[in-house]
């Protein structure tokens, strides 16, 4: 009987210390779980962030596209403006060139004929 005893106390030690035990880790898992959620619940919300990002993101790229569309038709249609323009400068150049030079040999024209009236020899 005394050695079932001692063996009733050695396992009620052991019954005791793996019941405390028990305790710690219920409470290290307790505070594991909590640290655990709250790091779920954070990368959810950095998942949401950056997706709301991207789509800001998106709709930015989008915008500076339309931007850079309207931009290129509106420098397509100033080359063809500026190509029209200086078509008509040369015009101009050119019209203001023959008219000099008629109004030149108009006038030797008529020194020319003047010179015949006169001198009558």
């Amino acid at each position: 009987t005394n050695e079932v005893s001692i063996t009733e106390k050695e396992l009620e030690g052991e019954i005791s210390g793996l019941q405390k035990r028990r305790g710690q880790l219920e409470v290290e898992l307790s505070k594991v779980n909590t640290k655990l959620n709250a790091t779920i619940v954070k990368l959810k919300k950095t998942r949401e962030e950056k997706d709301q990002f991207d789509e800001a993101s998106n709709q930015i790229v989008l915008h500076l596209k339309a931007k850079e569309d309207e931009l290129s038709r509106s420098v397509a249609s100033s080359k063809v403006e500026a190509s029209t323009v200086r078509a008509w400068i040369n015009f101009l150049e050119d019209t203001w060139k023959v008219q000099s030079l008629y109004e030149e040999i108009k006038e030797k024209q008529a020194k020319y004929v003047g010179s015949f009236t006169e001198n009558p020899n």
